[in-house]
C-alpha cells in the first residue's frame, strides 16, 4: 500500500507548526504541542490503515449490528472532546514484536482511573460551585475596582449601565479588567479540564461585557476575552500526563483566535501529585521530621530506628539559612515579566517559552527543587530489607525496585548539603531521589506557581479530586503514601477519604480571602473523612458557604455525591444547605453549630463489629458442613453456623445456610486435633494467605486476620446477642444465636434483655445513627466508635416506664418476627413495606402503631414525654418518604441526646 495520504497528513501538521513555511500559503500558524514533531514522524502509514482510522473517527455505531452513523463533531463542545479522550487514558499501547506479523494494541491496564475514583465531571455539577465559589469573588472585585473609581471621582472614566433587569457594574475598563485578570482559579485535579473550562468561559464572558459594554458582547470578543483570562487566570495540576495534555488541548481549543497561535499552557497546566511535595519552603528550615522515619510493612523496624536517630543527630545542627522568602519573590517577579510577554505570533510564544525554560533552569531555582525532592523522598524511602512488600501494586512499587540500603538513607544532611552545593555527591542516593520524585510526581506548590504564592495564594479552587476511601489508599498507593497523608494533614484518621485531603490541600492553598467549590462523597461529613477534612478546616476559620447533599451522579442511579463551597474569610455569611438559607453550616452538613459528641465510658465494650475472617477458604457450604458434622460431632466447637449482614437482612429468620472454620484463637497444635478442618484451611486459605502483605495473616494463616476476643468476653453468658447489619439503609435489630461466628459486615451489641431491643430498634437510636454515622453509598456504615459509644443511654428510668418499653419491644419483636414468617420476607423488605403509604395492610400497619408506641415508651424513660414525635410518612433528608418521626422532632431529639452525651461526659471522669 502507499504511504501518499500519511506523508501529506505531515505536510499539513508542519505547516501549521512552521510559521516560514505557513507564510508562504498565507495560512495562520498555530505553534502548539499539537502539531510539534512526534516520535513517530518518521515511520510510514499505508493509506489503507490511515482511511480506516479516519472512517472510525468519522462513524460509529450505537450497538453492533446498528447501522454506522456519521460523528457531528461540528456538535460536540471541548468538554465532551475532553471526555472521550479522558476515557481512553486508561489505555496503553502494547507492541509486540515477537508475534508473526507484529501486533500492535491498546490494553487496559488496571483501570487506575476508576480504581483511584477519577471521574469526568458533567456540567450540571459545575455549574452549582461556579455560583457559589467564582462568582462571589468576581463581584467582589469589580465591586472593589467601582469603589476605587468612585474614590478617586474620576466620573469620566465610568460607564453608566444601561437599564437591564440584572444592573451590572459598569466601571472604568481598565480597572475592571485588571479586577477580572487578577483572579487567579486553580483545579488540583483538572483531568481534561472541564472546570477550568466552565470558569474561564464565566470569567472570559464577564470581561467581555466590561471591554464592549455590551451584555451579550460578539462572539469573537468572547473569546478574545477568554483567551485572555486563560493567559492570566487559569491554572490545574494532574498526576497523569496525558490528562495533562488534554486539559492543555481543551484549553487550546477554547480560546483559539483567529490569526493568532496555540498560547503557552505549560508554566500554569502542570503535571504533579497536588498532594505530595513541600508546600511551604519554610519546612526545609527544620530539617526533615522524625515522622519520615516511621517504619511500614516491610521495613526493618532497628534500619528504621538507626536513621531517625542519626537524623535527629544531624537536626540538633544549625541548618542551613536560605531566605525563602525573598527567592520566591524573585522567581514570582521574573513569572510575571513573562507572563506580561505577547503571544500574537508563533515567536512570540517561542520567546515566553524559552524565558519559562531558562527559569526553571536559574542554579537556584534547581537549588531548590532538590531539596525539596530530598526532603518529600525521606518520606518514601525503605528502610533495611528491600524485598518488595507483599501485596502493594506494582505500579506503585516501581521506585522501589532500586530502593537504599541501610547505610545510605535520606536525612537532614543530605537535605543541608542540597540547600548549600545544590547538588548530592551520593550519585546513587541522587538518582533514587530523582526517580522517586518522578514515579511518585512530587509537586511542589511554591516552585510550581511562585507568582501566586508570594502573592498569597489562590483566589478560587474549582474541581472534581478523586474519591478514594481510606482503607484502598494504601492498597493502590502503598503504606508510605498512606503514612504521607496521615503526617502532611494531621488529623487524617485511618478510614479517612483521599479527597478529605484534597480538600484541605486546597483550603491550604487559597488566600486569606479566597474560595474553593468542590465535589466529594457522601463521607466528606462523615467519620474519619470530616475528621480528617471539613472538622479541621472549621477549626480554622473555615466557613461553608454552600452544601448541597445526596446529588445522584447523572447516568448512574447508585452514586451520590456532595457539592461544597468554603470560603477561608472568617466574615460570617448567609449560607445555602439543601437550597436552603440558613445561618451557618456545620462539618456536618446540618444547621446546627460544631459541636461534637463525646465518647463515654458507660457505653464501651457492649457494641462490636464482626469477626475479619480474611480468606474464603474458610467457608464451606450446608452440605459440606453436615457432612463434617456427621463424622465428626467434635468439629462443631471449629465449624458453626457464619451470618453476614446480607443473610441478615435477607433471610426471615435471620439465617445463613453457610458454616466458617474458626479456630478462635489457637496456636497450630491446638488446631492440628482437628485435622480435617486445618486440611481444608491448609489447602482453601494458606496459599492465599502467603500472598498477603500483612506478616501477623501470613505466620498466622489457620487464624481469622481479626477474631473478637473482647465481643466474646462481652456476650459470654448471654442466651441470645442483638444484631445488626453494619452497612444497609434499613436499620433493624433482632435477636439470634451467640454461639455463630458472626462476620465483619455484621454489628453485635452484648445484650439479651427486651429494654436494650426497644431502645437500639427506636427512632431515638436510628436517628443519633443517622447522623454520626457514615455512608457506603447509599446505605449507612454503622461505626460503634461514632453512633454507639457516643449515645446516651437514659440515665435513670423509673421501674414502669422501663417495663412499658420492655413490653412493648417484645410485643414488636413478636409482631415482626410472624410478620416475617408470614410473608417469607426478610427484614429489607418488610421495613419496606413499613416505610410504603402505598401499603396499609393490617400486620405492616400493627407494625408502625407498635414502633410508634414504642419509641413513646423510650422517651419516657429519658424523662421526655413533652417532646411530640408526630409519627408518620415523612421525607428524609434524601427526600425519600418514610415512616418515621417528624423533621422537627428529630431535630428537638438530637439537640437534647448531644446535650445530655455532653453532661454524662462531663461527669464521668471523676466517677471512672
Amino acid at each position: 500500500d502507499h504511504a501518499d495520504l500519511w506523508l501529506s497528513l505531515r505536510t499539513i501538521f508542519r505547516l501549521f507548526q512552521d510559521d516560514k513555511l505557513s507564510a508562504i500559503l498565507d495560512l495562520a500558524p498555530l505553534n502548539g504541542e499539537l502539531f510539534a514533531t512526534q516520535t513517530l514522524d518518521g515511520c510510514a502509514l499505508s493509506n489503507r490503515d490511515l482511511l480506516a482510522a479516519f472512517w472510525y473517527l468519522a462513524y460509529y455505531q450505537e450497538r453492533t449490528g446498528t447501522p454506522s452513523r456519521r460523528v457531528n463533531y461540528a456538535a460536540l463542545d471541548v468538554e465532551e472532546l475532553g471526555s472521550v479522550y479522558e476515557s481512553l487514558l486508561e489505555f496503553h499501547p502494547h507492541l509486540d514484536l515477537n508475534a508473526r506479523p507484529p501486533s500492535f494494541e491498546l490494553i487496559e491496564e488496571g483501570g487506575e482511573r476508576r480504581s483511584t475514583g477519577s471521574h469526568y465531571t458533567p456540567p450540571e455539577l459545575e455549574a452549582p460551585l461556579i455560583k457559589h465559589a467564582l462568582e462571589p469573588l468576581k463581584q467582589e472585585r469589580l465591586a472593589a475596582a467601582a469603589a476605587q473609581d468612585s474614590e478617586r471621582g474620576d466620573a469620566q472614566t465610568r460607564r453608566s449601565a444601561p437599564v437591564s433587569a440584572s444592573p451590572r457594574l459598569r466601571v472604568s475598563p481598565s480597572s475592571s479588567e485588571r479586577a477580572i485578570l487578577s483572579l487567579k482559579v486553580c483545579d488540583l485535579a483538572c483531568g481534561s479540564g472541564h472546570f477550568l473550562l466552565a470558569a474561564a468561559r464565566r470569567l472570559g464572558k464577564e470581561l467581555a461585557r466590561v471591554r464592549t459594554g455590551e451584555d451579550e458582547p460578539a462572539p469573537e470578543r468572547v473569546r478574545e476575552s477568554v483567551r485572555d483570562v486563560i493567559t492570566h487566570c487559569i491554572y490545574g495540576v494532574d498526576k497523569n500526563p496525558l490528562a495533562v495534555e488534554l486539559c492543555r488541548v481543551a484549553l487550546w481549543l477554547e480560546g483559539h483566535a483567529e490569526d493568532k497561535p496555540l498560547t503557552f499552557l505549560d508554566h500554569r497546566i502542570r503535571c504533579g501529585d497536588s498532594l505530595v511535595g513541600v508546600f511551604d519552603l519554610k519546612a526545609l528550615e527544620a530539617g526533615i521530621p522524625d515522622e519520615a522515619f516511621k517504619p511500614v510493612a516491610g521495613d526493618d523496624r532497628d534500619a528504621a530506628r538507626a536513621a531517625k536517630t542519626r537524623n535527629v543527630r544531624e537536626r540538633r545542627e544549625s541548618l542551613f539559612r536560605y531566605a525563602f522568602g525573598q527567592q520566591l519573590q524573585k522567581f514570582a517577579t521574573e513569572l510575571q515579566r513573562i507572563d506580561a510577554l505577547p503571544e500574537d505570533t508563533i515567536e512570540q510564544v517561542r520567546v515566553k517559552a524559552d524565558a519559562y525554560r531558562r527559569l526553571e533552569h536559574l542554579p537556584e531555582f534547581e537549588k531548590l527543587e532538590l531539596a525539596c525532592n530530598v526532603w518529600t523522598a525521606a518520606f518514601f524511602q525503605r528502610h533495611g530489607d528491600t524485598e518488595t512488600r507483599r501485596g502493594e501494586r506494582a505500579d506503585s512499587l516501581r521506585v522501589s525496585a532500586s530502593p537504599l540500603s541501610a547505610s545510605s538513607p535520606v536525612t537532614t544532611e543530605a537535605l543541608r548539603t542540597a540547600l548549600s552545593t545544590g547538588s548530592l555527591p551520593d550519585k546513587r542516593l541522587a538518582g533514587w531521589i530523582r526517580a522517586t520524585a518522578h514515579e511518585r510526581a512530587f509537586f511542589h506548590w511554591p516552585l510550581a506557581f511562585p507568582e501566586v504564592f508570594a502573592a498569597g495564594g489562590f483566589d478560587v479552587f474549582l474541581g472534581n479530586p478523586p474519591f478514594l476511601g481510606g482503607l484502598r489508599i494504601s492498597t493502590e498507593f502503598g503504606d508510605k503514601y498512606r503514612q504521607w497523608l496521615s503526617f502532611l494533614f494531621q488529623p487524617f484518621p485511618g478510614t479517612a477519604d483521599i479527597c478529605a485531603a484534597f480538600f484541605r490541600r486546597a483550603f491550604n492553598a487559597l488566600n486569606p480571602a479566597g474560595r474553593f467549590g468542590l465535589i466529594a462523597t457522601n463521607t466528606i461529613s462523615q467519620g474519619d473523612s470530616r475528621e480528617g477534612g471539613l472538622g479541621p478546616i472549621k477549626l480554622e476559620g473555615g466557613i461553608i458557604a454552600f452544601a448541597k447533599r445526596f446529588v445522584k451522579w447523572p447516568g448512574q442511579a447508585t452514586v451520590e455525591v456532595n457539592l461544597v463551597a468554603v470560603s477561608k474569610r472568617p466574615t460570617p455569611e448567609q449560607a445555602t444547605l439543601d437550597g436552603v438559607l440558613v445561618s451557618e453550616i456545620s462539618s456536618r452538613f446540618d444547621a446546627e453549630p460544631e459541636q461534637d459528641p463525646q465518647p463515654l465510658h458507660q457505653s464501651r465494650d457492649k457494641c462490636f463489629i464482626g469477626d475479619f475472617v480474611r480468606g474464603i477458604g474458610f467457608v464451606v457450604d450446608r452440605q459440606e458442613a453436615e457432612n463434617l458434622l456427621s463424622g465428626d460431632s467434635t468439629l462443631s466447637r471449629c465449624l458453626m453456623p457464619y451470618l453476614n449482614g446480607q443473610d441478615f437482612n435477607d433471610d426471615y429468620q435471620q439465617r445463613s445456610d453457610r458454616h466458617v472454620i474458626c479456630f478462635h484463637n489457637f496456636m497450630l497444635q491446638q488446631a492440628e486435633a482437628y485435622p480435617a478442618l486445618l486440611g481444608l484451611v491448609r489447602e482453601r486459605v494458606k496459599p492465599f494467605r502467603d500472598s498477603v502483605k500483612e506478616k501477623h495473616e501470613r505466620e498466622n494463616w489457620w487464624l481469622f486476620a481479626r477474631y473478637r476476643g473482647e465481643m466474646r468476653y462481652a456476650i459470654k453468658g448471654l442466651e441470645r446477642v442483638l444484631v445488626r447489619s453494619r452497612i444497609s439503609d434499613t436499620h433493624a435489630v433482632a435477636f439470634v444465636d451467640p454461639n455463630w461466628i458472626f462476620n465483619e459486615k455484621t454489628i453485635v451489641f452484648a445484650f439479651d434483655d427486651w429494654f436494650h431491643f426497644a431502645l437500639i430498634q427506636s427512632n431515638m437510636h436510628e436517628m443519633w445513627m443517622r447522623k454520626f454515622s457514615g455512608t457506603l453509598r447509599t446505605d449507612i456504615s454503622y461505626a460503634p466508635t461514632d453512633c454507639f459509644e457516643t449515645f446516651a443511654f437514659p440515665q435513670s428510668p423509673s421501674t414502669a416506664a422501663r417495663a412499658e418499653a420492655e413490653r412493648l419491644g417484645e410485643a414488636y419483636h413478636e409482631h415482626r418476627r410472624q410478620t416475617m414468617l408470614a410473608r417469607q420476607l426478610g427484614l429489607t423488605k418488610t421495613y419496606n413495606l413499613f416505610h410504603n403509604p402505598q401499603c396499609m395492610d393490617a400486620d405492616i400497619a400493627r407494625l408502625r402503631e407498635l414502633h410508634a408506641a414504642m419509641d413513646r415508651a423510650i422517651l419516657a424513660c429519658y424523662g421526655w414525654t413533652d417532646l411530640d414525635p408526630a409519627h408518620g410518612f415523612h421525607q428524609n433528608e434524601r427526600g425519600q418518604t418514610r415512616y418515621t418521626i417528624s423533621p422537627a422532632a428529630r431535630r428537638d431529639l438530637l439537640r437534647r441526646l448531644l446535650a445530655l452525651n455532653l453532661e454524662i461526659a462531663a461527669r464521668e471522669p471523676a466517677t471512672t
